[in-house]
């Protein structure tokens, strides 16, 4: 029984060991583009470069119009479009997202085409 457990612990400890120093890579905060048109009071917190993801920032909650105006003056150039207040923009503050021609409304737990 103590073999077993010696072996076990040597995988658990081989797991979690690492080969070389490990650094978190973190996207980059782009300047937008300037074609990129948004409506007064939106701001560019954060833009990956390749065109994954832009995260906007504003004073008031977007409604669903203006989510869909902004969605369609990006036409596609990011997979995914995050919605935060000024003051609550870190990762995970999002109160909606546009994703693939969805809206997810984060703050009501609804999903729906943003048509």
């Amino acid at each position: 029984m103590l073999k077993y457990l010696t072996i076990l612990s040597v995988c658990a400890l081989a797991g979690c060991a690492q080969s070389g120093p490990y650094q978190e890579k973190q996207p980059e905060a782009v300047i937008p583009d300037s074609n990129l048109s948004l409506p007064a009071g939106f701001t560019v917190i954060e833009q990956q470069p390749q065109g994954y993801f832009i995260r906007l920032a504003s004073p008031e909650h977007a409604s669903v119009s203006t989510i869909r105006t902004i969605a369609t003056s990006v036409n596609g150039a990011f997979d995914r479009i995050d919605f935060c207040l000024e003051g609550s923009h870190e990762r995970g503050d999002e109160y909606a997202s546009v994703i693939d021609g969805k809206l997810y409304d984060y703050e009501n737990d609804i999903i729906k085409p943003l048509k």
